[in-house]
């Protein structure tokens, strides 16, 4: 619980400190004195937004720190020894406003940030202001306060994880059936490869066809042409030639005895006569090779004529066909790949929506549970606070909109009716200013017995009441104060006289500043200062029983 609270340079506080104890604390004062300073400083602690203009005029920073007692609180312990912040049994959170430069926050003496801060104030402190039914009007804030009550983390965690699941599938599978809508481009490409495959083209045929294709095409005059030439060198002068050139290499090798020098002649013209001979030979054997073939040759023109087709089809060179059909082959892959995850992430986005559906349908049950206890206990409340007629109900229903969410598939509606015979409506529609404020303070005393913080504040809840219904708010804080701390800034003296302490919030105001600071009030001091608080400034001989009789009633 909060144990200390120092406060320097905010707002109307130039210092202030302040120590508290456990049951209700009650803060009063006149209208202005600063009481909502305090408020402030704690949110400040608690992670709230700091702005410059809180500082106190004069001064470059203001500083807030507190002291909680954590040694009975495991939870506050475990998440300090996570964050690495060491503690024993107390926290100490500071916080210093700077009117130049961002803020500093300390745990423990260890830099924070006011995520941290607001992290470790969950645990500690819970505030209750006074404009607290404005939020109520929400739905979202309904919700919130029913998941509360109803103390099933668990589930709204499941919830939470079965939402992020989903929301990851679903977004792979909405990837995925972007590239999926290209199916006209898959069933072209499959028919495509189709059209290939059956082709059964193989590396260099077409090079190889078309060579086979002219020399088939110019095989008849070839014949000719080389039974020309075999004619010509088998005649009668190639006899003579080779009969010559085998005489000369006879004369010469006779002449290379005296004459060495000779020698390489006799070997080229015996070279020379090889020469010819194996060029005739090889001749005559290429002539005798070849034949006309109009069959081979009507199918080479055909397997071309197919091959060329598809080649203009696709508007590339013959030579690029088989490129073309590796380059389709690999895009039809990535599609049908495409396709395959598809189906895969469909079946995936049907489990996992499953599963959140399961687990948003427990969480709906824990609600209607809850709500149906919750209903029970704000009605003796409201009974309690002067509103016996009234009728309050929680409706839970199937949003709109069957998309999961985040929260499942409810909307949270709290209605109400004030008059017996009028049917239920949600509660900004019926609830005056007054009424709204006690349907607001009977919920939050309900939902504030659900929270494990060891300090409830409450800032002027109780706005908008009087009378026996004002004792009555007492009473229940009271009951409160006995299973938690309870700091209460109330203007109503009935409250006020429920306080096992009581501080009174006092300004001063002086020629060229203004001053508030706090008084602990004694036994005397606070029989005058609920007579002010009932009677207005003018404090009365009447005015002050009253206050003894509310003190003495406790």
């Amino acid at each position: 619980m909060l144990r200390h609270l120092s406060v320097r340079h905010l707002a109307v506080v130039e210092a202030l400190d302040l120590d508290f104890y456990p049951g209700m604390t009650v803060f009063t004062g006149e209208t202005g004195a600063g009481k909502s300073v305090l408020i402030e400083a704690l949110g400040l602690l608690l992670g709230d937004r700091a702005d410059s203009d809180m500082i106190r005029h004069g001064f470059e920073k203001a500083e807030i720190e507190a002291l909680y007692d954590i040694k009975h609180l495991p939870l506050v312990l475990a998440w300090l020894q996570e964050q690495s912040l060491e503690a024993e049994e107390t926290c100490v959170i500071r916080r210093i406003i700077y009117r130049e430069g961002p803020s500093k926050a300390t745990i423990n003496g260890r830099l924070v940030s006011l995520q941290q801060l607001r992290a470790v104030g969950e645990y500690l402190t819970s505030m209750h202001g006074q404009h607290q039914h404005q939020a109520l009007l929400k739905p979202e804030h309904q919700r919130f306060l029913l998941d509360d009550f109803a103390k099933h983390p668990a589930l709204t965690a499941q919830v939470q994880a079965d939402y992020a699941q989903y929301q990851r599938v679903l977004s792979d599978y909405e990837l995925c059936h972007a590239t999926q809508d290209q199916r006209a481009t898959l069933e072209l490409l499959s028919y495509q490869l189709a059209e290939m495959d059956a082709l059964q083209l193989q590396d260099h045929e077409v090079e190889n066809l078309e060579q086979e294709h002219k020399r088939l095409s110019q095989a008849e005059g070839t014949i000719t042409s080389t039974g020309i030439i075999l004619n010509t060198l088998k005649s009668e002068h190639t006899e003579d030639m080779l009969s010559t050139l085998h005489h000369a290499i006879e004369q010469i090798n006779r002449l290379t005895c005296p004459n060495p020098e000779l020698a390489p002649c006799a070997e080229l013209l015996k070279t020379a006569a090889i020469h010819l001979e194996e060029g005739v030979a090889q001749l005559a054997d290429f002539n005798a090779r070849l034949t006309i073939d109009p069959a081979r040759l009507q199918q080479i023109e055909q397997r071309l004529n197919t091959i060329h087709t598809l080649a203009r089809k696709h508007r590339i060179p013959s030579e690029q066909i088989l490129q073309h059909q590796a380059q389709l082959r690999a895009e039809f892959s990535t599609l049908q790949t495409a396709a395959d995850r598809l189906e895969k992430l469909a079946q995936e986005k049907a489990i996992v929506l499953k599963a959140y559906t399961a687990s948003a349908q427990q969480l709906s049950e824990s609600r209607q549970k809850a709500a149906l206890v919750l209903e029970a206990s704000i009605l003796k409340i409201l009974e309690k606070l002067a509103m016996p007629k009234a009728q309050f109900k929680i409706g839970i229903e199937a949003a709109p909109s069957t998309t999961p969410t985040v929260h499942g598939f409810d909307q949270v509606i709290f209605q109400v009716t004030l008059n017996p015979g009028l049917p239920l409506q949600p509660l900004k529609k019926v609830a005056s200013g007054g009424e709204l404020s006690r349907i607001s303070l009977a919920i939050q005393l309900i939902t504030a017995t659900q929270w494990t913080t060891p300090t409830l504040v409450f800032d002027e809840a109780d706005a908008g009441i009087s009378g026996k219904t004002a004792s009555m708010v007492g009473q229940l804080l009271r009951q409160l104060s006995d299973q938690t701390q309870v700091l209460c800034v109330t203007h109503l003296g009935q409250v006020a006289a429920m306080g096992t302490h009581h501080y009174r919030i006092v300004k001063d105001q002086r020629v060229d500043s203004t001053l508030s600071h706090v008084e602990v009030l004694t036994p005397a001091q606070r029989i005058e200062e609920i007579a002010r608080i009932l009677g207005g400034s003018r404090i009365t001989a009447s005015g002050l029983e009253h206050a003894k009789e509310l003190l003495e009633a406790v």
